[in-house]
């Protein structure tokens, strides 16, 4: 089992474990009451076995434990060092920060077993003195190895803590890039489809009674493909680059200007009022242009031919976007609640993931009005979007 210290380089952590042991082995190295002649055994013995192996002590977490932890005791037995098991502590903290739950019970064994052992044989040989020495050098040692067990299993419960919560936040990341993929492909493909659709059945009736119109159907037809893949190589190269939604070179006025000539050449007698273009940031402008693209969309679909009212305007710091529409020539009011696909589903989350707000629905003298409000200071939500909106209120709005 090996031991963790981030990403610190190897060999200044090492250099770091050196500089302690060397420090321990200053400050808690006494040997003056050991018999000269075995001092420099003894003393060479504490070195090898208690100082030497803590620079290792990340590498070979275990075995450089119970190597130390004998050691310590052993010289703490015969006098050599008057430390109470400090450099067992110490080498036990990346042992106690990489345990896993079932091997916990085994570091307790190895620690607790040899350590009773010789401490019971030291107070049963070496008379009261010993005896008193070697129980409090127990119970100030079991101080210091429980401290640093709780020290290490603290940090290794905030470690997990902070890893689990970067794995959230890359889900949560991969969830909302994913909602994001899935809109822009519903703006471009369903948007485009359905003007392209209503143009191919506007030609497909004229063809035989007015060719000049159904010519003009299959060249707006083209257009709005050549728009269509215009738009998805702009989508493909936001993906492979770092740029972001709203880095187009075109001003969004253009852009909104086109999306309604769009409708008005499908019979949508559509009335545009855009002001404060200017001061949108790039991620509002993409959010302004999508919506009013698929709420245009929706009339081209439910409610051509009728007339239509587009407004984007910024209000106290708040870009606003309505589109109001009359509702199908002599058709009945729409019921509430009537849900059509997924086109609102995608504006509310777009909408909810910068902190704005939607209502749509239709009006009770019969069409339909959607109003979105997002504001300014909004930039792109770290969260997964459409979260704690509840689905139901999603549900009744997603048919338009």
């Amino acid at each position: 089992m090996d031991g963790s210290r981030g990403n610190t380089p190897w060999y200044r952590s090492t250099a770091v474990e050196v500089l302690v042991a060397l420090g321990y082995a200053l400050v808690f190295l006494s040997p003056g009451a050991v018999e000269p002649a075995l001092r420099a055994w003894l003393v060479a013995g504490a070195l090898l076995t208690v100082v030497a192996p803590l620079p290792l002590r990340w590498r070979r977490p275990r075995t450089v434990f119970c190597v130390v932890l004998v050691g310590n005791l052993v010289a703490c037995c015969l006098g050599v060092v008057r430390d109470p098991l400090l450099a067992a502590a110490f080498a036990l903290y990346p042992v106690a920060l990489g345990a896993a739950p079932r091997e916990r019970r085994g570091v307790l064994r190895t620690g607790v077993g040899p350590a009773a052992a010789l401490l019971v044989l030291a107070a049963a040989t070496g008379g009261v003195g010993v005896a008193a020495s070697a129980v409090r050098t127990a119970v100030l040692g079991a101080l210091a190895l429980a401290g640093s067990w709780a020290l290490a299993r603290a940090a290794a419960g905030r470690r997990a803590q902070a890893e689990r919560a970067v794995a959230e936040a890359a889900r949560r990341a991969v969830t909302e890039e994913r909602l994001r993929l899935a809109r822009e492909l519903h703006d471009v493909v369903s948007g485009t489809l359905g003007v392209i659709l209503v143009h191919a059945s506007v030609g497909r009736h004229l063809a035989d009674q007015e060719p000049a119109r159904a010519l003009d159907a299959l060249g707006l037809i083209e257009t709005a493909s050549r728009e269509a893949v215009a738009e998805m190589r702009e989508m493909l190269d936001i993906l492979r680059t770092d740029s972001s939604p709203g880095d187009a070179d075109e001003p969004l006025r253009a852009r909104l200007l086109r999306v309604v000539d769009t409708a008005r050449a499908v019979g949508v007698e559509t009335s545009a009022e855009f002001a404060g273009l200017d001061v949108l940031p790039p991620w509002v402008d993409q959010a302004v242009h999508r919506i009013v693209q698929e709420g245009l969309t929706n009339v081209i679909r439910h409610a051509a031919p009728t007339r239509c009212r587009v407004r984007v305007s910024v209000r106290a710091q708040r870009a606003e976007v309505e589109i109001t529409d009359a509702g199908p020539a002599g058709a009945a009011p729409l019921p509430p609640g009537l849900s059509f696909g997924r086109g609102l589903t995608g504006v509310r989350e777009r909408v909810t993931a910068l902190d704005g707000t939607l209502t749509a629905g239709p009006l009770s003298g019969g069409g339909f009005r959607l109003l979105a409000a997002i504001p300014l200071g909004a930039g792109p939500a770290d969260k997964v979007v459409g979260e704690g909106v509840p689905r139901s209120r999603m549900g009744e709005e997603a048919g338009r």
